[in-house]
C-alpha cells in the first residue's frame, strides 16, 4: 500500500495544473499524430514537437515531487519553473494558433480539438 505522502503534490495548485498540462498535452498531440496535417507540415511538427515535449517535462517535475526530489522554496527553481511555464505557454498559444489555418480545411476538422486543448495547456501554464 503506498503511502499518502506521495500524493501530497495533487492536493496543491501547482499538482492539479501539472496534471491537466499533462492531460491537454498528451490529447493534444494525440489528435495531431492521428491527422495528416502532423505528418506532412511544419506547423504540425511544431505543435507534435511542443505538446510531447511538454509532456515529457511534465511526467518529470510530477515525478520529482512526488519523490520530493525538488525543493519547494529554492528561488533559483522557482525562477526556473517561471521561464519554462513562460515559453510553453507561449509555445502553445504560438502551435494552436498556427494549426488553425489547417482546421478550416475540409479534411482536418478534427484538428479543433488540438487547437481547444492547445489554448487549455497555455492557459494552465500561465496560472501556474
Amino acid at each position: 500500500m503506498m503511502s499518502s505522502e506521495y500524493f501530497d503534490h495533487f492536493r496543491t495548485k501547482e499538482g492539479i495544473l501539472g496534471v491537466i498540462q499533462l492531460i491537454s498535452n498528451f490529447i493534444g498531440a494525440v489528435i495531431m499524430f492521428s491527422s495528416v496535417v502532423g505528418d506532412y507540415t511544419d506547423d504540425g511538427k511544431f505543435y507534435e514537437f511542443t505538446a510531447m515535449t511538454g509532456l515529457i517535462i511534465g511526467i518529470l517535475l510530477i515525478l520529482c515531487h512526488m519523490i520530493k526530489l525538488l525543493p519547494r522554496n529554492n528561488r533559483l527553481l522557482i525562477l526556473i519553473m517561471l521561464g519554462y511555464d513562460a515559453l510553453f505557454a507561449l509555445f502553445n498559444l504560438i502551435a494552436a494558433s498556427i494549426v488553425i489555418k489547417w482546421a478550416k480545411l475540409d479534411c482536418c476538422k478534427v484538428l479543433y480539438g488540438s487547437i481547444i486543448f492547445g489554448y487549455v495547456a497555455c492557459i494552465t501554464y500561465i496560472m501556474d
